[in-house]
């Protein structure tokens, strides 16, 4: 699971789980940023009772990602959060909305 959040980020693993078994997810726009949608995905009844099964669904691939950004020598974070940047962090949409990027948009 922490590959996963560490590659793509909790708000991905979120909708990936909602997406799976038909759980409501907050829509980004209400996300403040990463650390409260690790929160929201650790906390929310609905989303909490898949990560397990998730995790082991999605364990095949995220090792094979993880093995070949390694042997490609792009595991380190600044080249990992470009790979799916508009899919992964919460972002300012520039409507003053509460938002904590990780990265200048």
């Amino acid at each position: 699971m922490l590959n996963w959040i560490y590659l793509r980020g909790p708000y991905h693993v979120m909708e990936w789980i909602g997406q799976r078994w038909n759980v409501e997810v907050a829509p980004k726009s209400e996300v403040g940023g990463n650390c409260e949608a690790c929160n929201r995905l650790f906390t929310t009844p609905g989303i909490r009772e898949h990560i397990a099964e998730a995790a082991d669904l999605m364990a095949k691939e995220i090792a094979g990602e993880m093995t070949v950004l390694d042997a490609l020598g792009c595991l380190h974070p600044t080249s990992v959060l470009g790979l799916w940047q508009n899919e992964s962090q919460v972002r300012d949409d520039g409507a003053g909305r509460r938002r904590l990027p990780l990265l200048p948009a």
